[in-house]
């Protein structure tokens, strides 16, 4: 029962994934699309820009590594910038990026990223017990 209300609840939230591999995109998206989020993963930075920029997005991931620090800065300046823009930005590995929410350092689980953008999202903790 839970379990279908997560999906139910996180089924209203878009996820954009900037990740440095094919691989670690499909984790990351595994991670909220088994959960019900609608969600995409780009390798690009600038795919992931204009992303953002045209679509509607609640959640923003950026990996940090693989990528040169101020692209991330600037990408997330860009997304901040954006009316309506994510609520959530969220970077991986390094250290906080001005204007993100906050930062999971690396290496790190993907699962590890559900408690901070969860509870960002102000999604019932007992939800967030069955993912």
């Amino acid at each position: 029962m839970a379990k279908n209300q997560l999906k139910q609840t996180l089924s209203q939230y878009k996820v954009i994934i900037l990740a440095d591999s094919d691989t670690s995109a499909r984790m990351l998206g595994d991670t909220f699309g088994n959960r019900g989020a609608s969600h995409q993963s780009f390798t690009d930075i600038e795919e992931a820009r204009d992303a953002v920029r045209t679509q509607p997005v609640d959640v923003f991931l950026c990996m940090e590594k693989g990528f040169n620090r101020e692209d991330i800065i600037h990408l997330v300046e860009d997304a901040r910038a954006v009316r309506p823009g994510p609520r959530i930005i969220w970077t991986i590995g390094g250290e906080i990026v001005p204007l993100a929410d906050g930062v999971t350092p690396y290496p790190f689980k993907p699962s590890d990223l559900l408690k901070p953008v969860f509870f960002s999202l102000k999604i019932d903790e007992e939800l967030y017990a069955s993912a």
